[in-house]
């Protein structure tokens, strides 16, 4: 049995024109542009977040994380308590703070008058137990 060929596709050449894509956070306030839809902070993740992600996912049940409120040092302290494997997690809780706070920062003007100034953000998690498996191709 032979195999189709695969083509690759970089992963700029696949998204359409109206999406705004850089490798630095200040691509995110592009979204705002009018011909922009789609803002995508695109960037290698360094080692010790990916190994603390992995770690999260090495449980033996499913969990879920949601947090709407202040990115702040409550939100990270929170955050620590709630993750499966909070040894591991500092890494990935300080990646998804900073990103959390950019968010925040971002979208801060579209608040009503009557709202209070502090900068908000809404952050869902979920992960699945990772299985190992054996792919042979």
């Amino acid at each position: 049995m032979m195999s189709s060929p695969v083509s690759y596709v970089s992963p700029a050449d696949a998204w359409p024109a109206h999406a705004a894509i850089g490798q630095d956070i200040s691509v995110l306030p592009r979204i705002f542009e009018e011909a922009v839809n789609i803002a995508i902070f695109e960037r290698p993740m360094p080692a010790e977040i990916a190994l603390s992600a992995q770690a999260q996912c090495r449980t033996e049940r499913a969990w879920q994380y949601s947090w709407l409120g202040q990115p702040d040092d409550a939100m990270v302290a929170d955050l620590l308590r709630q993750l499966p494997a909070p040894e591991a997690a500092k890494p990935l809780v300080d990646d998804i703070a900073t990103i959390a706070e950019a968010m925040a920062f971002l979208f801060e003007h579209n608040l009503p008058p009557e709202a209070d100034d502090r900068r908000r953000a809404a952050l869902a998690l979920s992960a699945k137990p990772v299985e190992a498996r054996l792919v042979s191709l």
